[in-house]
């Protein structure tokens, strides 16, 4: 019984450490890969990933390059260094806290180059802008076109309230809509007090120009983007249809798409911001099927060092373990099986069947004596009471040293001494007198 809840034991104990061992395995095998992590990150190798760039610039040796998993208002301070934060959701500089606006400020000012490039859109949102201008009624997230033909302004901007209730609010009366637009109010304006608008304080806005349509009538899905200085002749694919509108002349124009800009500049403080649409440009896709050297190697600079931020993808620095069990739903399981060994160790440790307590008045001898007569009652139980003399005599001759010719007639000598001492007239002999009978006999004869 106890071998086979060992062997259960140990085999549990090994699925267990096949199944951690087989976890970690494909973790660092992921990881290693870079197929675990999100669009823009500098660890990931997929297309839209930006681990080739960052392994270039390290191969280059001409800077220190170093990835930061920091959020962005313990944003780093030095002088001699080009932050690139790449998929910048655009609604985020929409509502930025004010403590992560002052880290930015801060850096800038005192000399360091900042580089915001936003994410390509993609799917849904991306196919609302592409068709922005043929869409003549309002609906709810999808951006619009205004009588005269221009393109879209911020308002519409993917996860922006523009205002508009839905169709619900009008059957609401007029108290309860009242009611509403105050809480509403109430509530943006508590979360308006921690925010700023970096655009406003940046002095320009972002606007949709939907793609040109081809031949067919089908809108085309990129663009390209051409420099404005003559020193660059790198063009750029464009896959975002939106761009800036520079409300001051402090902003230099880098790069434009159909005559509006897409790649910005500044001088601030003693530092640089460089805005960019896209983030397609620094993807490992891009370095693949359409390399801007030139380009690229303005935007991360000459600095000492170039920082490659990963917070506003979502990363942190505690990525391990417990993060790749909860993203493949593997923590429950694991948790179960703890809880499953937790139980088994438990019950093979503490007997569930309940021992009877000692009375105070037993005593060590009263032990004694019911196991002496457990192993009696045991013996008695087995044998027949005739045959015990017999059982004892057949074990003496198995343990007997003696030849086994000369066993046999001691054996025969025995036997027959207990027969005679039953034939005794008067004599009603028991076990112990007929068992210390052969005993003596057998110590006679043995010379002892």
């Amino acid at each position: 019984m106890h071998s086979n809840k060992r062997i259960i034991l140990t085999a549990f104990c090994i699925v267990v450490f096949l199944f951690g061992a087989g976890v970690v395995f494909l973790f660092q095998n992921l990881s290693h890969q870079g197929l675990m992590f999100p669009p823009y990150s500098s660890l990931s190798s997929e297309p839209t990933g930006l681990r080739g760039l960052y392994e270039s610039l390290v191969r280059l040796g001409t800077s220190k390059v170093e990835r930061s998993f920091v959020p962005l208002h313990k944003m780093d301070e030095t002088t001699g260094c080009t932050h690139i934060v790449a998929g910048m959701p655009i609604n985020a500089l929409n509502l930025l806290p004010k403590h992560v606006y002052a880290s930015l400020d801060s850096s800038v000012k005192n000399g360091a180059k900042l580089v915001i490039a936003n994410p390509t859109p993609t799917g849904f949102f991306n196919s609302i802008m592409l068709d922005a201008q043929d869409s003549n009624s309002h609906k709810s997230n999808q951006h619009s076109q205004d009588s005269t033909g221009e393109p879209v302004d911020n308002a519409g901007v993917p996860g922006i309230d523009s205002g508009d209730t839905g169709k619900g609010v009008s059957q609401l009366s007029e108290r309860d809509s009242l009611a509403q637009e105050n809480i509403k109010k109430t509530f943006m304006d508590a979360i308006m007090q921690n925010m700023i608008n970096v655009y406003e304080q940046w002095e320009l806005s972002m606007h949709v120009l939907p793609f040109a349509k081809d031949s067919t009538g089908k809108r085309r899905s990129f663009a390209w983007a051409y420099s404005t200085n003559p020193d660059y002749t790198d063009s750029v694919r464009w896959l975002s249809p939106w761009y800036f509108e520079l409300d001051t002349i402090d902003w230099k124009v880098l790069y434009a798409r159909d005559d509006k800009p897409v790649i910005i500049s500044r001088s601030y403080g003693e530092g640089e911001i460089i805005l960019s649409t896209d983030s397609y440009l620094f993807t490992n896709e891009a370095l693949a099927y359409d390399p801007a050297p030139g380009l690229l190697h303005y935007l991360t600079g000459t600095k000492e060092r170039i920082v490659f931020h990963e917070t506003q993808l979502g990363m942190v620095k505690e990525k391990n373990l417990f993060a790749l069990l909860n993203r493949y739903h593997l923590l429950g399981f694991l948790i179960a099986v703890f809880v499953l060994l937790l139980l088994y160790i438990w019950k093979s440790a503490f007997p569930l069947i309940t021992l009877r307590e000692r009375n105070s008045g037993e005593t060590i001898l009263q032990d004694e004596q019911a196991e002496a007569s457990g192993m009696y009652n045991l013996i008695v139980g087995a044998l027949q009471k005739k045959d015990i003399i017999r059982e004892c005599v057949e074990q003496w001759k198995s343990g007997s040293h003696l030849p086994k010719r000369v066993t046999e007639l001691k054996a025969r000598e025995l036997y027959d001494a207990d027969e005679k001492l039953k034939t005794v007239e008067g004599l009603k002999p028991g076990l112990v007198e007929r068992y210390n009978h052969i005993t003596k006999v057998l110590n006679k004869t043995s010379g002892v």
